[in-house]
């Protein structure tokens, strides 16, 4: 039988509305959460009734119990997946010659969904480790835009002069075939300025961790994908190829020998500010795509984070802003700072699990292939019909 996830899950929220020492409503209960066609019905009748004949002794000892011992009716479904275990003693089992293995079902279910949705700073230091390894297999990948050269094509708006004379020439100057061109479509550089603060030091390892991955992603069509990443605190430092050293432990000790700031303040203004004036040539170019990771955390003036944000935002093809805090309760982007820069970004994405970051890399691979400018902070790129 092919049971799903979400049936069992349905299951489990059906037996507190039952008893289930009652053969027949337990039965009636399995049958509506766990069958999904009819032809699965003889098999489900089967396995029914293997399952009820060694469980049938410990659920009656259970509906039999005293009040005290019976557990309380939030807990009812936790207790469930042992009772497909026999609580009887072995001189009580009918004598029966084939060997048997019982399953628990409570240690059968996987916890990668579990630590995919768990919060950064809620994880121990082996799920820690786990979430590194499951981080490091994600493919990231920006989405493509047009360059000016031409590539070759079986059909296309451009002749290829140089391939077609060629080709007529090997054939006495008869122009049997053309050859066609048309624009090649190449990675959109990526540069990344995290912020590795004190607010944020308890993200620190994951987010060096997921820039180590994009620093040491592949190429496509030849080409290797232009990634470019700063850290900032009081100061920003520029950790491209420190990251870009095959192992993680190596790559990131190498970024503590360069990064003085650490788990320091916050002035996100004058690093965006000494970056525009710095790096944004070098950088910047062949529509690039800025993230900036950051909790929003600011120790500066507001209006110089509102007047770089917004000059940043004029030198790239999209910024993106996440925020580790999104995902928390009762969150609303209330620091000055942050709402200063606000207007000026194009997308404001979580970053507080592995679910977000997939999410993240899904975004990356969809965004448009041409740029998206702005006219002024109140105009939203998603909405171009609204514009006047």
């Amino acid at each position: 039988m092919r049971v799903t996830t979400a049936q069992v899950a349905q299951f489990v929220q059906a037996l507190p509305h039952i008893d289930v020492a009652d053969r027949k409503a337990f039965r009636d209960a399995a049958r509506c959460t766990l069958v999904s066609h009819r032809d699965e019905l003889p098999a489900f009748d089967r396995l029914f009734a293997q399952f009820w004949s060694p469980a049938a002794a410990t659920l009656a000892a259970a509906a039999g119990a005293p009040r005290d011992n019976v557990p309380s009716r939030g807990r009812a479904p936790a207790q469930v997946g042992l009772l497909a275990t026999p609580r009887s003693p072995p001189s009580e089992r009918a004598p029966d010659t084939t060997e048997r293995t019982v399953v628990d079902r409570v240690l059968t279910y996987s916890g990668v969904e579990i630590l995919r949705r768990k919060r950064f700073e809620e994880l121990s230091q082996d799920e820690l480790t786990e979430v590194e390894r499951m981080l490091r297999r994600l493919t990231w990948r920006v989405e493509e835009r047009r360059s000016r050269r031409h590539r070759r094509a079986p059909r296309g708006p451009r002749l290829d002069w140089r391939r077609t004379i060629a080709a007529a020439i090997r054939h006495d100057g008869e122009w049997i075939a053309r050859r066609w061109q048309q624009r090649a479509r190449v990675p959109r550089p990526l540069v990344v300025l995290a912020d590795v603060s004190g607010s944020m030091e308890r993200y620190t390892r994951l987010l060096l961790t997921f820039l180590h991955t994009l620093t040491r992603q592949g190429s496509r069509y030849g080409r290797r994908q232009r990634v470019e990443t700063f850290l900032f605190g009081t100061r920003l430092t520029r950790t491209t190829r420190a990251l870009a050293t095959r192992n993680i432990d190596g790559a990131l000790a190498e970024v503590g020998r360069h990064v003085v700031d650490w788990a320091g303040g916050t002035r996100i203004g004058d690093s965006v500010h000494l970056f525009n004036r710095v790096w944004s040539r070098r950088v910047l170019g062949r529509g690039a795509v800025v993230i900036i990771i950051s909790d929003g955390w600011d120790r500066g003036d507001p209006a110089l984070v509102g007047r770089e944000i917004a000059r940043l935002r004029r030198s790239c093809s999209r910024l993106v802003w996440l925020n580790p805090l999104i995902g928390t309760r009762a969150f609303a982007p209330r620091t000055r700072g942050l709402v200063a820069a606000l207007p000026y970004v194009d997308d404001f994405l979580p970053v507080h699990d592995l679910t977000s970051l997939e999410a993240l890399a899904r975004h990356l691979e969809a965004l448009p292939a041409l740029p998206c400018r702005r006219r002024s902070p109140r105009v939203d790129c998603a909405e171009p019909e609204k514009r006047q």
